[in-house]
C-alpha cells in the first residue's frame, strides 16, 4: 500500500472516531464527574502530606495535586474500552470481514482510537484542568507548560491505542484477554507513574519503570507540571518518543501475547507502600491503616461480585428485552438477576483480604468473628449501591457504561483513606457515595471498637439496601408501563 493511501486512511479513521465520540455526550458528562471524584478524594489525601516529607524532592502538595490531574486526564481520555471491541470483532468472526479491506487493519484502528483519545481531550482538557487547578488552590505551572502537557498527552494517544489493539489481539492465543488487560493496567497505574510522581518511589524501581514504555503513556505528559529543568522534560520527550516508534512497529508487524491472570490488587496496593516509604503517615492513618482499607474493600467487591455479578447486567437486559423474561417469574426478579451471573475471578478479591487484613495490616486471629461481621455488613452496603447504580439503566437510554462509571466512583472513593477529607466530601461519602460505609466506618472499627458505630453501619446496611429494593421496584414499574404503552 502506497504511503499516501494509508496517512488518508489513517486520517479518515481519526476523523470518524473523533466524530462518534463527540456525540457521547452523556459518557463524557460521566468521565468529568468519576475525574472530579478522583480529584476531590486525593487532593484531600495530598493536603495532608506534610510540606516537609516531599520538600526533599523539590515537590509541593499542589504540585502533586497538578502532577495527578495531567495523568488522569490522560486515563480518561483513553478508549479502554477499544480492545473488547477489538476482541468481539474476533470472537464474533466480524475480523474476516475487517481483513478483506484494501488497507491493514491496525492503520484503521489506530487512526480511530487516536481520534476517540483527541475527541475525549478536547471536551474534557478546559474542566478538567480547571477543575484541578482550583482543587490545588495555586501553583498553575504556566500556559507554556500545559500546552507542553497536552502535547505529550496527544503522543501517548498512539502508544497507548497500540497497546490496547496488541490487547485486544492476544485473544488470538487465549481465549480472552480480560486478564492480560488487568496486568497492563495494573503496570500502566504501577510503572506508569499515575497517582504521584515516580520521583517517590525507591530508586531501583525508578530506574526500572523508565525502562518501560508505562512512563511514556502517563508519566511523561504529567512531567511538565511538576518543577524541573528543561532538560528533564527534553529527555522524557526522548524517552516517549522512543517508545512511540517501538510499539508502532510492533503493533505494525504483530501482537504480544501474555498467558496468565494475576491477582492486580497487590500492584495498588504497592503503589501505598511506596507513597508511606516516602512520608511516613497522613492525618494519623499508617500503611497498617490502608492495609485494612484495602482488604475491606476487596472483601466487599469480591463478595459483592461473585455472589450476585448479575446486577451489573440490567442495563444489557433492558436494551435487549431479556429482562422480560424474569418480570413474567411469579417470584421477584430482583434476586434472580442478581444471582444470574458470578463473577469467578472476584474469588481472587475475596482470598486476597486476609493478606491485606493479618500480614500487612497487623490484625490477629482472635479479632476474626469482629472482622467478618464488619466485612460482611461493608459487602451488604457495597451491593445495595450496586443495584441503585444499575439501575439508573431504567431511566437513561443506553446508560450501561454511564452506571459502569458511577460503579467506578464508588470502588474509587472507597479505595482511598477518607479520614481527612472535608466535611462536604465526607456528606458525600456516607450518602450518594457510600464508600466511608464500606472501608472508613469498618477501618474505624478495627482500629477502636465502638457498639454505636458498629450499630450505625448495621443501620447503614439495611437503609441502603431497602433504597434499592424501593429504587429497583420504581424503574420496573416504569419500565412494564412503558412496555405495555
Amino acid at each position: 500500500m502506497r504511503p499516501g493511501h494509508g496517512i488518508a486512511v489513517l486520517a479518515e479513521s481519526a476523523r470518524l472516531g473523533l466524530k462518534h465520540t463527540l456525540g457521547e455526550r452523556l459518557l463524557l458528562l460521566g468521565s468529568f464527574l468519576l475525574y472530579g471524584a478522583v480529584m476531590l478524594t486525593y487532593s484531600a489525601v495530598f493536603r495532608a502530606v506534610g510540606t516537609s516529607s516531599i520538600a526533599g524532592f523539590g515537590l509541593s502538595q499542589a504540585n502533586l495535586i497538578w502532577y495527578m490531574g495531567v495523568t488522569e486526564l490522560v486515563l480518561f481520555c483513553t478508549p479502554t474500552f477499544q480492545f473488547r471491541e477489538f476482541q468481539h470483532e474476533i470472537h464474533s468472526g466480524d475480523i474476516d470481514l475487517l481483513l478483506v479491506r484494501p488497507c491493514p487493519l491496525w492503520i484503521v484502528k489506530l487512526g480511530d482510537g487516536t481520534g476517540r483519545f483527541w475527541a475525549r481531550l478536547l471536551v474534557l482538557s478546559v474542566p478538567c484542568l480547571t477543575l484541578t487547578g482550583i482543587v490545588a488552590g495555586g501553583g498553575f505551572p504556566g500556559i507554556g507548560r500545559m500546552a507542553g502537557a497536552l502535547l505529550c498527552a496527544g503522543l501517548a494517544s498512539p502508544l497507548l491505542t497500540a497497546s490496547l489493539f496488541m490487547l485486544g489481539a492476544s485473544c488470538l492465543w487465549v481465549r480472552h484477554a480480560d486478564p492480560i488487560y488487568w496486568i497492563w493496567h495494573k503496570c500502566l497505574f504501577l510503572l506508569g507513574g499515575l497517582l504521584w510522581p515516580l520521583a517517590l518511589y525507591p530508586a531501583a524501581v525508578r530506574h526500572f519503570a523508565w525502562a518501560t514504555p508505562f512512563p511514556a503513556m502517563i508519566a511523561a505528559p504529567a512531567q511538565w507540571g511538576l518543577p524541573g529543568g528543561e532538560w528533564w522534560l527534553a529527555a522524557a520527550l526522548l524517552h516517549q518518543l522512543f517508545w512511540v516508534a517501538a510499539i508502532l512497529l510492533v503493533m505494525a508487524k504483530a501482537g504480544n501475547a501474555m498467558l496468565r491472570t494475576i491477582q492486580g490488587n497487590l500492584i495498588f496496593f504497592l503503589a501505598w507502600v511506596f507513597f508511606f516509604g516516602s512520608v511516613g503517615e497522613v492525618q494519623g492513618w499508617r500503611l497498617q491503616d490502608v492495609s485494612m482499607l484495602y482488604g475491606f474493600l476487596a472483601f466487599a467487591f469480591g463478595v459483592a461480585l461473585f455472589l450476585c455479578d448479575g446486577i451489573r447486567t440490567l442495563p444489557l437486559c433492558i436494551q435487549d428485552g431479556s429482562l422480560d423474561a424474569l418480570i413474567v417469574r411469579p417470584r421477584h426478579p430482583l434476586p434472580a438477576l442478581m444471582f444470574s451471573r458470578s463473577s469467578v475471578s472476584s474469588l481472587g478479591d475475596v482470598l486476597s483480604a486476609p493478606l491485606y487484613w493479618f500480614v500487612f495490616g497487623g490484625l490477629t486471629v482472635d479479632r476474626l468473628p469482629v472482622l467478618l461481621g464488619v466485612a460482611l455488613l461493608a459487602a451488604a452496603v457495597l451491593q445495595a449501591a450496586t443495584v441503585l447504580t444499575y439501575s439508573v439503566a431504567f431511566w437513561l437510554s443506553g446508560g450501561g457504561r454511564f452506571s459502569d462509571q458511577l460503579f467506578e466512583i464508588l470502588i474509587i472513593a472507597a479505595a482511598v483513606p477518607q479520614h481527612g477529607q472535608p466535611l462536604g466530601i465526607k456528606l458525600v461519602l456516607f450518602t450518594a457515595i457510600p464508600a466511608g460505609f464500606v472501608t472508613l466506618i469498618p477501618v474505624s472499627l478495627m482500629r477502636n471498637f465502638d457498639a454505636w458505630l458498629l450499630a450505625g453501619l448495621a443501620a447503614a446496611a439495611l437503609a441502603y439496601a431497602a433504597a434499592a429494593v424501593l429504587v429497583f421496584n420504581a424503574g420496573l414499574k416504569r419500565y412494564i408501563s412503558q412496555a405495555a404503552s
